[in-house]
């Protein structure tokens, strides 16, 4: 099968480094047991995507380095390592902790889907850009190969994108890796990782720069329908925080936000999508009798405008009559607009790939020692996006 991590990215690294760190990674994982042959620089240039020279000088290096030997015109082989000396050099790979398991080609082809996934994709291609081997470890299956990997390969840098919300997660990693001064980057607001620097999306930019454009379609009554929490995460006070400036400024009223318990399971059903409209038809009802007049409702993502909706149908009222708004701008894609197909007047793109080129691009900044001993904050800006019509 042939190797899908691209070898032949512009970038600031040779390719035959690139070449020479992929069968390094084989050697220390012990799938190259010492002793064993290694491929044809034919087969190995097949298997890399990459040339035969490239593939030559890289197993120079690797001979140098006294991880493989090669007589005259014989195939090398892999030779017996001292692991307590390589456990000490780090790779110049980036270890990346993702929530799930996404392969480099269904991330750079863009197959997988899901913010996750739009993250990595964004880290992983900003690290082929730079020359840097990204090692991709699923946080919710810590052992394994990937794990193997960041033991005898102790990676230069570790960029956390989801699913470290876990302590125990974390302590493993630590220990696995055994590396007090391992620069860290995470993603978002709520992680495990408060002393790292950290990447995040500006939610208050994003949710005042929503509201306000309701306010300049002449909304006044602005009613937000949300799921129910039993914890409060940091983005959605920061939401809240830029709602209501944007209606401080507009001297508008600040409407109780309606909390929904509404089914939190990745079930498209017709019946769990008429379940959830029946109940938030109910919720709503409530609402618009208390409230005089409401003439725009900004739902918490994209995937509760269908729900909106069909609810307000149940109800009798046209959705017509209300800005409905999403956030996440995922709707296009959203599977309940099979049963209900609406369009937000308006929602916001988190610029997902953009955080995950941030991410790699101040793990090298890091790296590079031009920042100080303060950890660094990132704000990524996000995007209002108006559906005329």
């Amino acid at each position: 099968m042939k190797k899908t991590i691209p070898l032949d990215v512009l970038s600031k690294t040779s390719a035959s480094d690139l070449v020479a760190e992929e069968i390094r990674r084989l050697i220390l994982s012990g799938k190259l047991l010492p002793g064993k042959k290694i491929s044809s620089e034919r087969n190995l240039a097949k298997f890399l995507g990459a040339t035969r020279n490239a593939v030559r000088n890289g197993l120079l290096k690797l001979e140098e380095e006294g991880l493989i030997k090669a007589k005259g015109n014989r195939r090398a082989v892999a030779a017996n390592p001292k692991m307590d000396e390589l456990r000490n050099s780090r790779s110049k790979a980036i270890a990346i902790i993702m929530d799930d398991v996404f392969t480099v080609q269904e991330l750079l082809s863009m197959t997988a889907s899901g913010w996750s996934a739009a993250i990595s994709a964004g880290a992983v291609s900003e690290a082929f850009a730079n020359g840097i081997p990204a090692l991709l470890v699923p946080a919710r299956k810590p052992e394994g190969v990937a794990f193997e990997n960041l033991i005898y390969t102790p990676p230069s840098g570790l960029v956390v994108i989801s699913g470290m919300e876990d302590m125990s997660t974390r302590e493993k990693i630590l220990k696995t890796l055994d590396l007090d001064d391992l620069p860290i980057v995470a993603y978002g607001d709520d992680h495990a990782w408060p002393e790292c620097d950290v990447v995040c999306s500006d939610h208050r930019q994003g949710a005042y720069d929503l509201t306000s454009s309701l306010i300049e379609k002449g909304a006044r009554s602005i009613l937000r329908v949300e799921d129910k929490r039993v914890e409060v995460p940091e983005w959605v006070t920061l939401r809240e925080n830029g709602f209501k400036e944007a209606c401080g400024k507009a001297s508008i009223p600040i409407l109780p936000i309606l909390e929904i318990p509404v089914s939190g399971s990745y079930d498209f059903s017709k019946e769990a999508f008429e379940s959830d409209t029946h109940k938030i038809a109910g919720y709503l009802f409530k609402r618009l009798e208390k409230t005089r007049k409401i003439d725009a409702i900004m739902g918490a993502s994209d995937g509760f405008v269908p729900k909106i909706a069909a609810a307000l149908r149940i109800l009798g009222r046209d959705p017509k009559e209300f800005i409905i708004t999403g956030y996440d701008n995922y709707w296009e894609k959203s599977p309940d607009r099979q049963w209900e197909d609406i369009a937000p007047a308006a929602t916001v793109d988190k610029d997902n790939i953009k955080i995950g080129q941030e991410l790699i691009r101040l793990m090298l900044r890091r790296l590079s020692g031009v920042l100080g001993s303060k950890p660094e904050k990132i704000l990524v800006p996000q995007r209002l996006i108006l559906n005329e019509g």
